[in-house]
């Protein structure tokens, strides 16, 4: 005979460990970016290693959602030709998409870019080679997928702007051979299969962003 659960069984619940996986938020309450603000969020992880499912030491997975680093895209626009202004626009867009390795890449990258132009995104930033594939361990270089990094500007801003993007995620998303780490105006997300004995190392070495001083 089953017991049926209630919410008067719910206590005592900071004793034990419930589940697998792990959240930590670190907030800087002055409003300013900073990379030790990020340090403090990764080393926050790495505390929770063991709340990690992982093979052979490999964990599934982990990843940072912070703030667009505005500061660092103006940086990658002046070496990019674009405007630098652009990064302060309400309608400045930043996207995280991982694509399956293969010879189809490059070709749905291409499929992608025409629907950022027909929902009226103009493209002014886009590359793959922001990663380093050293970084992974031996089961994640298994699938080493091609990060592609971009940023946009749309033709519409504010909640008509968030709208547009969740419905362009599930769009982009139709494809299997498509994940949308993150797509928006506020935000942006560093994500990673990482070694579980070493996640701080392995995303922000994958990540090449988040060694940036700025």
């Amino acid at each position: 005979m089953k017991t049926q659960w209630n919410p008067s069984q719910f206590r005592d619940f900071s004793r034990f460990e419930h589940d697998a996986c792990g959240i930590v938020a670190s907030i800087e309450k002055k409003k300013i970016p900073t990379r030790e603000n990020i340090f403090h969020c990764i080393n926050g992880l790495v505390t929770m290693n063991h709340r990690a499912g992982f093979i052979n030491g490999e964990g599934d997975g982990v990843g940072v959602h912070i703030d667009i680093p505005r500061v660092l895209w103006k940086e990658k626009l002046t070496e990019a030709g674009a405007d630098v202004s652009a990064a302060d626009n309400e309608n400045f867009v930043v996207g995280h998409v991982f694509i399956t390795r293969s010879e189809q890449a490059k070709a749905i990258q291409d499929e992608l870019e025409a629907k950022l132009t027909q929902q009226g995104m103009k493209l002014i930033f886009s590359s793959v080679d922001v990663t380093d594939s050293g970084a992974l361990g031996p089961i994640a270089i298994q699938e080493n997928p091609v990060f592609w990094q971009f940023a946009c500007l749309a033709n519409v801003t504010g909640q008509d702007l968030s709208s547009k993007l969740f419905n362009m995620i599930v769009d982009f998303e139709q494809n299997d051979q498509v994940h949308v780490a993150s797509l928006s105006q506020y935000h942006a997300v560093y994500k990673v299969m990482g070694l579980e004995t070493s996640c701080r190392s392995t995303i922000m070495t994958w990540q090449v962003q988040l060694l940036h001083p700025l």
